[in-house]
């Protein structure tokens, strides 16, 4: 099964996630990731910062990144972070949403707790730091 979400969009949401969950290892593989998939080097910049501003990213990006946070915060999302998501997303789009920010949850916690030592960026040359 092809995955419909944005590859863009599903990167937004991968380095979200190990920068909310303080795993360095993995934001720094999809920061270079991110940049081969068409992310700019200041919204990765942003992301690893844990900044999601509207000059960088649009409606629909903070709308993900938002319903993506209440998720990790949460056993349940909000009504409003719920009809604000459907407004941008399918059902099936926000099930792959949800799977991928369940999936790097679970990744960012192995690495941080095997405590992984950096290796070179996946691609060589991207920095996540701010």
């Amino acid at each position: 099964m092809d995955a419909e979400f944005d590859p863009v969009l599903r990167e937004i949401l991968i380095l979200r996630v190990p920068q909310r969950s303080q795993a360095a290892y993995a934001l720094s593989q999809h920061a270079a990731i991110a940049t081969l998939v068409g992310l700019g080097a200041a919204q990765v910049s942003s992301l690893a910062a844990g900044a999601v501003p509207d000059e960088l990213f649009d409606h629909r990006a903070r709308a993900a990144v938002a319903f993506v946070d209440e998720s990790l915060d949460r056993s349940q999302t909000s009504e409003d972070a719920w009809r604000l998501a459907l407004r941008h997303f399918n059902p099936r789009q926000l099930v792959e949403l949800l799977l991928t920010a369940g999936c790097f949850r679970m990744m960012s916690r192995l690495v941080s707790i095997l405590e992984l030592e950096m290796d070179r960026p996946w691609g060589g040359h991207a920095s996540p730091g701010p």
